[in-house]
């Protein structure tokens, strides 16, 4: 019995209560020892020690008896947050920090000078609320639930003379709101202030860096003022569905380079008035299929140099009414099929200095009525090939100055009544082989050698004065009957 003390445990066994016999934890020992000395007869086999034991199973955590008051905190204390040296924050998962208190003489200011303390925060629920850790160096409110010092909790944080508030007070006393410190280092911050001043009341908002805003149903902003947006960098702008914008009045868009407008489907654009398109240089414009344009009135374009229009295909120009165009310069148009154009009454061409025409496979014009041709200066016509003119009536040619033709090769004129060549001086014929004057069955024929035979039925030669008949050789006159007077 002398090894049971207080504090040892033993093993019980051999107990009539099956559930009593196990390991007991020896919690308080009480030792009797009697010394008679003198016995009775009855008192001689009485003993003489006696233990009692209180015990307590291992199975069961003991608590000793609080004899000792627990300590009573009577009210709050102001404590720093503390934390380990180079840190800005230090917390936990649970969002405690560690304190020192100002009465605290031994701590060292670090992560060693408290358990953590928890915060209160102004809403907390599971995975959701309102969360602001106290950083190192600020100064906060510790309370203690129930008084019992082994459970303190931060319940507010205050401004001292070295954490002073973010406003300048007493004079920006209407002014309130939450602002942060980027860390590590400072030097930037988050803010959103209220400005409650009569007349100049306003809410800021800054994001340090990045600001991500998610609405996800709908949103309604209304601005019953003016509005300025300005983004200093890129920015994005996706709408998955429609996009409306109405603007009562103006609506001014200044691009500093390029713009670039993607529409996968239709574009519908309406001006209720004037519009104007400024483009400083060049001006593209691509259609992959078919384009029309309505204008309702005039229609004016000014090209300051040079037009090019390319059409891959066909190109049909409608006008109801007038149509004037003025080329200050060059104008070139180029085709490279076919071209119709069809003028229902009156066409007129005025080209102020000279005119060109290049076609590299046939030309066909057909004037219903009329055609007159008026050219002040010299025309010069070439065909490469042979030419044909077809005239359904009456043909003439009045040549103020001199005339000439030139052919090739052999020429023809057939003419089916009538024909008279009328030369007010000298006319010359002149052939290099021969020259043939034919009538049914008379003829005269010059030929290159001095030869010339007239041939015919009867011939008469009358002349109204004298008639020489003259020959270096020999003068020939053959007839049945030759009469001279």
């Amino acid at each position: 019995m002398r090894g049971l003390y207080s504090g040892c445990t033993f093993k019980l066994d051999s107990f009539p209560r099956e559930d009593q016999n196990q390991e007991y934890l020896v919690v308080s020992a009480e030792y009797r020892l009697f010394d008679p000395g003198y016995r009775t007869q009855n008192e001689a086999h009485s003993g003489n020690f006696k233990l009692v034991l209180g015990v307590a199973p291992t199975a069961l955590p003991y608590r000793p008896p609080r004899i000792t008051p627990r300590p009573i905190m009577r009210g709050p204390q102001t404590a720093t947050v503390v934390g380990p040296s180079g840190e800005e924050i230090f917390t936990d998962k649970y969002a405690r920090v560690k304190v020192q208190f100002h009465w605290d003489r031994l701590g060292k200011k670090n992560e060693n000078s408290s358990c953590f303390v928890r915060v209160s925060q102004t809403w907390a629920g599971s995975g959701w609320g309102f969360i602001q850790i106290p950083r190192i160096g600020q100064e906060v409110i510790v309370d203690f639930l129930e008084g019992d010092p082994d459970l303190p909790i931060i319940t507010g944080r205050v401004y001292n003379a070295s954490q002073m508030p973010p406003y300048g007070l007493p004079g920006n006393a209407t002014q309130s709101g939450w602002k942060s410190d980027s860390s590590k280092g400072g030097g930037g911050y988050n803010e959103l202030m209220f400005e409650d001043k009569a007349g100049s009341e306003l809410v800021n908002f800054q994001a340090q860096k990045d600001h991500n805003l998610l609405i996800k149903h709908d949103r309604t902003k209304l601005v019953q003022h003016d509005q300025s947006d300005r983004i200093d960098h890129d920015a994005k702008h996706s709408v998955g569905h429609n996009l409306d914008e109405d603007v009562g009045n103006n609506k001014t868009v200044k691009v500093g380079v390029d713009q670039t407008t993607n529409i996968g489907n239709n574009d519908t654009e309406t001006v209720g008035v004037n519009r104007s398109l400024t483009v400083g240089s060049n001006e593209t414009i691509g259609i992959g299929s078919n384009s029309t344009e309505t204008i309702g009135a005039n229609h004016t374009q000014t090209v300051a140099i040079v037009q090019t229009v390319s059409v891959g295909a066909a190109r049909v120009d409608s006008v109801g009414a007038s149509e004037t165009r003025t080329v200050g310069g060059l104008q070139a148009n180029t085709i490279g099929a076919r071209r119709s154009v069809t003028v229902g009454a009156a066409q007129s061409h005025d080209i102020g200095a000279a005119d060109s025409w290049t076609i590299a496979a046939a030309q066909s014009v057909k004037v219903g009525a009329d055609q007159s041709f008026a050219v002040g200066g010299a025309q010069s016509s070439e065909i490469g090939k042979a030419r044909t003119a077809k005239i359904g009536a009456d043909d003439a040619t009045d040549v103020g100055g001199a005339h000439a033709l030139k052919v090739g090769k052999g020429s023809g004129i057939q003419v089916a009544e009538d024909s008279s060549i009328k030369v007010g001086k000298k006319l010359v014929i002149e052939a290099g082989d021969s020259i043939t004057l034919k009538c049914g069955d008379a003829s005269i024929t010059m030929k290159k050698d001095g030869t010339i035979v007239a041939d015919g039925k009867d011939i008469t030669i009358k002349g109204s004065g004298k008639i020489t008949v003259k020959a270096d050789g020999d003068v020939i006159v053959k007839g049945s009957t030759i009469n001279n007077n």
